[in-house]
């Protein structure tokens, strides 16, 4: 007697859904861990601040850039990040304190006078041993730059008083249409006994 073959079509076994760890779950698509993530974050999860787009350290020292929502409260990331790259750059606190304050009035004047609703904010530096360089750029709206007056404001008044800040603090002070928007230059040369210093530590 010969067996008979069954020949009717029967449902293929579905994949086994594998429970991922947390291991893998901190893991992006491509395999390799995601960067932007700290181990065992859900692969879905996004930074809620902005984050910088790059920094790195190169025979012109340190740095980095980044794009930051054209809204106040992008100036509280703004300083933090300046002030960790300073760091970095080995400045003093004295020469620190003067770039963060003309960096700050920078970014301020570009949120509040440059950059529209739902724009952003481009902030550029390097540091070195010697000098920092800020760069910082609006989306504007195709106005012409703005001119640093002579003299400042009457003392009755609250504003006005951005850029002689900053062509005061900073050793060298440039603005120039960039685009649609303004770009403002500041430079800032490191004290000399500071400067010294650094050259003596590396």
């Amino acid at each position: 007697m010969t067996a008979r073959r069954d020949t009717s079509t029967r449902p293929a076994p579905e994949p086994r859904q594998r429970d991922l760890s947390s291991r893998d779950r901190g893991r992006s698509q491509g395999g390799y861990p995601d960067p932007g993530m700290p181990s065992g974050t859900p692969a879905t999860m996004a930074p809620s601040r902005p984050r910088p787009r790059r920094t790195g350290m190169n025979a012109d020292g340190v740095v980095s850039a980044f794009h930051v929502p054209a809204n106040l409260e992008s100036l509280a990331f703004v300083r933090s990040a300046t002030a960790c790259i300073l760091q970095r750059g080995g400045w003093p606190s004295a020469d620190a304190g003067r770039i963060l304050l003309a960096c700050g009035e920078a970014v301020n004047n570009a949120i509040e006078h440059g950059s529209p609703a739902g724009g952003h904010v481009r902030v550029e530096l390097v540091v070195t041993m010697r000098c920092a360089r800020v760069r910082v750029v609006d989306d504007g709206v195709g106005a012409p730059p703005p001119v640093c007056p002579q003299a400042p404001p009457p003392v009755t008044s609250a504003r006005g008083r951005g850029l002689l800040i900053m062509r005061t603090l900073a050793d060298d002070l440039a603005i120039r249409r960039s685009g649609t928007g303004t770009a403002v230059s500041l430079r800032f040369e490191r004290t000399p006994a500071a400067a010294s210093a650094a050259r003596r530590a590396a």
